[in-house]
C-alpha cells in the first residue's frame, strides 16, 4: 500500500539521517538533530526494526570511544561534552562511567600539578628576594614545605630545602668561627623545624 510504502521510505530516510547525524558526532545533542533521536522516531514507526535496535544499542559504546579520543588528543571540553551527553540518556553505562572517572582523576592530577608549579615558581622567587625564612607565612621554606604536603617525592622542592638548609648551616659555622654566637644561634634556631 502507499501509506506503508511512505513509512517504508520515512524509516529509510530516519536511518540515513541517524547515521549522518552519527558521523557529524550528532550523538544525542542537539535535542533536534541527533542519531540517538532519529533512532528512536524509527522504533516509534517499526518497533522491530533490526537495524535501529542495533544501532542503539552500539551507541553508547560509539559516543564513549568518540569521548576517548577526545581526551587522547587533549580535547577536555569535548570530552566532558560527549560523557556529559551520554551519561542523560544512559547514566548506568560502565564504559561511560569508567571513562568519566579517568576524566575526572585527570583533571584531578592536572590541578594539583598547576598547583605545584605555581607554589614552585612562589618559593624560587621568594628565595631570590631573599625571604628565605620570613616574613612567618610568606617565605621560601614554607613555600617549598607546601610543595611536598601535597607531592612527598618532590625533587625540585627537596633538593631547594637542602640547599637552603646546608647554606644556612654553612653560614652558622662562619659566625660561630667569627665568634658571633648569637647570630649563630638565630640562624640554627631557623633550622630547628628541620632537625632529623
Amino acid at each position: 500500500s502507499t501509506a506503508r510504502a511512505a513509512q517504508e521510505k520515512r524509516i529509510e530516510n530516519l536511518l540515513s539521517t541517524a547515521k549522518v547525524q552519527f558521523e557529524a558526532g550528532k550523538f544525542t545533542q542537539p535535542d533536534d538533530d541527533n542519531a540517538y533521536a532519529s533512532l528512536r522516531s524509527v522504533l516509534a514507526l517499526a518497533q522491530d526494526n533490526a537495524q535501529a535496535k542495533q544501532a542503539l544499542q552500539q551507541l553508547p559504546q560509539q559516543l564513549n570511544d568518540a569521548a576517548r579520543r577526545a581526551f587522547n588528543r587533549d580535547e577536555i571540553e569535548a570530552t566532558q561534552r560527549l560523557l556529559s551527553q551520554g551519561l542523560q540518556v544512559w547514566p548506568a553505562d560502565p564504559a561511560l562511567l569508567a571513562t568519566e572517572q579517568v576524566l575526572r582523576r585527570e583533571l584531578q592530577t592536572r590541578k594539583k600539578t598547576e598547583e605545584i608549579t605555581a607554589l614552585l615558581n612562589t618559593a624560587q622567587t621568594l628565595q631570590r628576594r631573599g625571604n628565605i625564612f620570613s616574613p612567618a607565612r610568606d617565605n621560601a621554606i614554607n613555600t617549598y614545605e607546601a610543595v611536598l604536603k601535597l607531592d612527598p617525592s618532590n625533587k625540585t622542592a627537596t633538593e631547594a630545602i637542602t640547599v637552603i638548609t646546608d647554606d644556612q648551616l654553612r653560614k652558622a659555622r662562619l659566625a660561630i668561627t667569627a665568634g658571633n654566637f648569637n647570630e649563630a644561634e638565630m640562624l640554627l634556631a631557623q633550622l630547628a623545624p628541620f632537625a632529623v
